[in-house]
């Protein structure tokens, strides 16, 4: 079994002044995707072995507490995201284009577990 990790990076603009020094532009901002966190993960590489885009599949609650299964597809330009009710349908709202250069993930793949569930 491989086990797969995947964090994703985002650049978001800060608004704070710390310390009366200049502001930063922007903030980086990580989160980490696993199979021990409940991400069903799908990277997707062309013939030449490059990653051209990534999906994830996953669970997420309403404000009414229901599950509802959520699908998220990153490629170089964009961030599609579809939702599953009785059928898929893409979320449109919260398909955007992410304005990095390239894909921005990282993804390592090994025969092993790298962390512990717990």
């Amino acid at each position: 079994m491989l086990s797969k990790m995947m964090v994703l990076g985002a650049a978001k603009a800060q608004n704070c002044v710390p310390l009366g020094k200049k502001a930063p532009e922007y903030q980086l901002k990580s989160q980490i995707w696993s199979p021990f966190r409940g991400d069903t993960l799908y990277p997707f590489f062309d013939d030449n072995g490059k990653m051209i885009a990534f999906s994830r599949e996953y669970k997420k609650k309403d404000l009414d507490g229901n599950e509802h299964t959520a699908f998220m597809t990153i490629t170089a330009d964009k961030v599609y995201q579809w939702e599953q009710d009785k059928t898929w349908s893409e979320n449109v709202e919260r398909t955007f284009a992410h304005q990095f250069q390239k894909l921005p993930c990282y993804v390592r793949i090994s025969s092993r577990a790298v962390m512990r569930k717990g």
